[in-house]
């Protein structure tokens, strides 16, 4: 499974979501087809998600980050 797969198995341990495989699965794939429109099918299984790390430009206070994700969770549920 891709790195996107893990990282909300990651997620679904840490935060107790309680959340079944093939949940798991179906949200990778909706987010990978967010990324490529198109068929989400198609999508979640011919295409996985690789990523990395690299430096930031400009350095980040964990606070900022929370700040940043609280406001962008608010701006979706708007």
């Amino acid at each position: 499974m891709g790195e996107v797969f893990h990282a909300m198995q990651h997620l679904n341990r840490t935060l107790k979501l309680g959340l079944s495989g093939a949940q798991i699965a179906a949200a990778e794939a909706s987010f990978k087809a967010r990324l490529i429109p198109g068929d989400e099918k198609h999508i979640a299984e011919n295409y996985e998600f690789v990523g990395g790390l690299r430096p930031r430009a400009h350095r980040l206070t964990t606070e900022q980050i929370h700040e940043f994700a609280e406001k962008e969770v608010r701006k979706q549920a708007e």
